[in-house]
């Protein structure tokens, strides 16, 4: 993640932010489509048509937006924020991504002086991978929490849940934002972490998991972003690809009415086995049974089904 990290800053300090289209995705790719305010062709309407065709059919539309539609696409929901990247924001961002590098730069000397590096440097490498996992984990509670609760009058978090169920009505508009734009929030809460983490010498393997997890966090809303590119850079793609990081058809599932699952944003890994232990149904009986309170993929659920599965949901 680290290195991710230092790759998306120097891209972004290279280069400005562009008007790159954006998939909106669906739970299919029919209403892909519909979320970018494209018909289906006519040759498909009515039919079942394969979704590879679709899928084309998608990439094609996208390709083709023009410049001026694709501005207009973007859509800020805090009247407050930017898409420009300011100096304080690359500045928190930069001594963020270097303090990171500098403590696992750290700790792979240490690894190579200890008396047992090969392995030192396994449990370095198992702890760097649980760490990444527990980020993504961490960031689909997270998501999920803000995605169903709150409002921009909520205190404290008001900005945040504004944006991340805003997100749901223009989801390209992330594509706009440079990398120390898109981050640096986040960078406000992982670089004070990032010290403390130092200073309590937690040995090469507790640093590792803690840099990692960390990293992760802060890398969530960039590797969100390129989850919705059409054209990604192409380092971006491989690891889309290859399932380093979350990929435009993970999260592709999520963007679709009534937003109820598919909330973790670093890998995707963590997915499958917090939807289908339907750990998020549980979260929202715990809250309604003590609050009343019902979260907004109910509300948005026309069948009722998601709430009767929570409340059904034994615990």
């Amino acid at each position: 993640m680290v290195a991710v990290a230092v790759n998306a800053l120097v891209s972004g300090l290279e280069t400005p932010a562009r008007a790159q289209r954006a998939t909106g995705y669906g739970s299919g790719t029919r209403k892909r489509l519909a979320v970018l305010n494209e018909p289906l062709p006519a040759e498909v309407q009515g039919t079942e048509t394969p979704e590879a065709e679709l899928e084309a059919e998608i990439r094609a539309r996208n390709l083709s937006l023009s410049e001026s539609a694709a501005a207009e696409a973007a859509k800020l929901v805090i009247d407050s924020d930017t898409l420009t990247d300011e100096p304080y924001m690359i500045a928190i961002v930069a001594a963020t991504v270097v303090m990171a590098a500098a403590m696992t730069s750290g700790v792979i000397g240490a690894v190579a002086a200890s008396s047992t590096p090969v392995l030192s440097a396994a449990a370095a490498v198992a702890a760097t991978v649980a760490g990444i996992l527990f980020s993504d984990a961490f960031t689909g509670v997270f998501h999920w929490s803000v995605d169903n609760y709150g409002n921009l009058q909520t205190p404290v978090l008001g900005p945040v849940i504004a944006a991340f169920q805003g997100h749901h009505e223009s989801p390209w508009t992330i594509t706009y934002r440079n990398f120390a734009n898109n981050v640096h929030k986040v960078a406000y809460g992982v670089l004070p972490l990032l010290g403390l983490l130092a200073l309590s010498h937690p040995g090469p393997a507790g640093t590792m998991f803690g840099v990692s997890a960390l990293m992760g966090l802060l890398m969530c809303q960039e590797l969100h972003k390129y989850s919705h590119m059409v054209r990604p850079p192409q380092w971006v793609a491989r690891l889309q690809q290859s399932g380093i990081i979350l990929s435009k058809k993970e999260h592709g599932l999520h963007h679709t009415s009534p937003f109820e699952g598919k909330y973790c944003i670093v890998t995707g890994h963590c997915n499958e086995i917090m939807d289908s232990t339907n750990l998020y149904r549980h979260l929202e009986r715990v809250v309604y049974e003590r609050t009343g309170v019902e979260p907004n993929c109910w509300k948005l659920d026309t069948t009722g089904e998601i709430k009767a599965a929570a409340l059904g949901t034994s615990t």
